[in-house]
């Protein structure tokens, strides 16, 4: 079995006096924990960075939007034969409280 271990960091700054439109910053790492004989091996396996803006559509649903690089480690056997391998991707995210 392989576990990955996500961290998560995100800053949501408002807009002016209107707290329901923000810049929203984040990094995300993926840690592989464990190595298999399927796959790479133990560490660092992607990590991604995120800018981007949110609106509070009302109390609950949330519209956020943005640009995200996303940047594989090549030595984890997911990429083959590639270098500086990079991803860049328009993000669209809806988000609701329960």
């Amino acid at each position: 079995m392989g576990l990955v271990l996500r961290l998560l960091t995100k800053y949501v700054r408002p807009f002016g006096s209107d707290d329901r439109k923000g810049l929203l910053l984040g990094a995300e790492s993926f840690l592989d924990l464990p190595t298999t004989d399927w796959s790479g091996g133990t560490g660092i396996c992607q990590n991604r960075a995120l800018v981007g803006t949110g609106w509070q559509l009302s109390d609950k649903p949330s519209i956020e939007t943005g640009y995200l690089s996303r940047l594989p480690w090549v030595d984890n056997g997911w990429v083959d034969n590639e270098k500086d391998v990079s991803n860049h991707l328009a993000v669209l995210n809806f988000r609701t409280k329960f």
